[in-house]
């Protein structure tokens, strides 16, 4: 319990919560523990409880990659715990197997369907340009032992990558009292594992797991590694609650040790300069959602940092089509994350007009005249933007986001 205060206040944790915002892998960490308690409780029944299928899937549910790598590390451990006859095979019995996969499921099972049809519509592989290149992204590991740049007079909008000093030292130390035994294998096994893919040397494994490149950053897994050396020291401590006092207070009093060192940056997001330009538009910043078929426009925006430089090209492709057609349109609902995106459209004759929005097969249509088809005109050359035939005059246009039901219906081709 005193380590567990120490917890929201690790370097990293701080990082998420509080340096970078990133409220999904921040949820995360304060999961792992949970995932881990109830892998320990399994290691020491010789027997795989069901329940650490649910938590896996509220793992899985606050943030895929860290559940995936958390999954891979653990699995890891205790295939080599398996062959090493820490326990017996019998942990992995297809019926404990099968239980905590149906547990699993039925915490995520919403959100997977959706995952599935989404990545059939769309390239994941946009998540991963140049400069969030797992390749590029690995540090020296002097780096996670001492930060040199640290300073208390740093402003918090970057992050170290230290790990937390108190407990490293810590670790030293109870390791030379030797404080620990064969039963503490397996954690040390997961903090090993963890810190050897933060290092370079391990570049070849991500070309070789799938999907492994979609961590984008190899520090993330100090979400792994600095858990595990929490519950490594604590146990070491475990029979000394005086001291682990100390250490918790020590370990709570210098966190959120930040540095400036370089973490990509964004010249220009969807803020002010941008607000306004974009204000017509529904299109993707970053370009993740952009369809996996059409002849995409070139430079392609995976390859920039920010949709700003990108977007000039679909404007022009968008206005130069319609006009063509001889058709008008102008976005009359606000700019907002929303289930419905409207359209006034002009035309001087009957033709077919593109909507500012990727569409996929569970998007919908209705207008304000009927007559006019429900879904969207999709093709790959006109870059798999909504397309709708209209008739001469005025009409206005709604394009309705998928839904749950849209996309199952899809799924099952209802």
């Amino acid at each position: 319990m005193i380590g567990a205060s120490t917890l929201p206040f690790l370097n990293y944790s701080v990082t998420n919560w509080l340096v970078r915002g990133a409220m999904a892998e921040y949820s995360a960490m304060m999961l792992v523990p949970l995932v881990l308690y109830l892998v320990k409780k399994s290691w020491d029944r010789g027997s795989l409880c069901v329940s650490t299928g649910f938590a896996f899937g509220c793992l899985f549910l606050a943030q895929s990659v860290i559940a995936y790598y958390t999954a891979l590390i653990v699995g890891a451990v205790l295939i080599a715990g398996s062959l090493l006859r820490v326990f017996t095979r019998n942990f992995f019995s297809l019926k404990q197997i099968v239980l905590s996969l149906f547990a699993f499921i039925s915490i995520t099972w919403w959100s997977l369907l959706p995952m599935l049809y989404f990545r059939q519509q769309f390239d994941i592989g946009r998540l991963l340009p140049d400069f969030l290149n797992v390749q590029l992204q690995f540090h020296g590991a002097k780096e996670y032992l001492k930060d040199s740049s640290w300073s208390w007079s740093n402003a918090p909008n970057l992050f170290t990558l230290q790990l937390d000093i108190v407990f490293v030292l810590s670790l030293g130390v109870l390791l030379l009292m030797r404080r620990y035994s064969r039963e503490h294998i397996g954690i040390f096994g997961i903090f090993a594992i963890s810190l050897a893919l933060q290092n370079d040397r391990s570049k070849r494994l991500y070309e070789v797991i799938p999907f492994a490149e979609f961590i984008q950053f190899p520090w993330r897994l100090s979400t792994i590694s600095s858990i595990a050396l929490l519950i490594l020291v604590f146990i070491g401590l475990k029979q000394f609650r005086a001291l682990a006092l100390i250490i918790a207070v020590l370990t709570i009093v210098v966190s959120g040790t930040w540095q400036r060192m370089n973490y990509y940056s964004y010249p220009d997001r969807l803020e002010t300069r941008n607000s306004r330009s974009l204000s017509h538009y529904s299109l993707s910043l970053f370009g993740e959602y952009l369809p996996a078929v059409g002849s995409l426009l070139t430079p392609d925006p995976a390859s920039s940092a920010v949709f700003s430089e990108w977007k000039p090209l679909i404007d022009e492709f968008i206005e130069t089509t319609n006009s063509a057609a001889q058709c008008t349109l102008e976005r009359v609902s606000p700019i907002s994350e929303s289930r419905s995106v409207s359209f006034n459209v002009s035309c001087k004759h009957n033709a077919v007009v593109y909507i500012p929005v990727f569409a996929t097969s569970a998007h919908s249509l209705s207008t304000s005249r009927s007559g006019v088809n429900r879904n969207c005109i999709i093709e790959g050359v006109n870059q798999s933007l909504c397309g709708v035939r209209l008739s001469e005059g005025t009409t206005q246009v709604t394009v309705h986001m998928p839904t749950f039901l849209s996309v199952v219906s899809r799924l099952l081709h209802i």
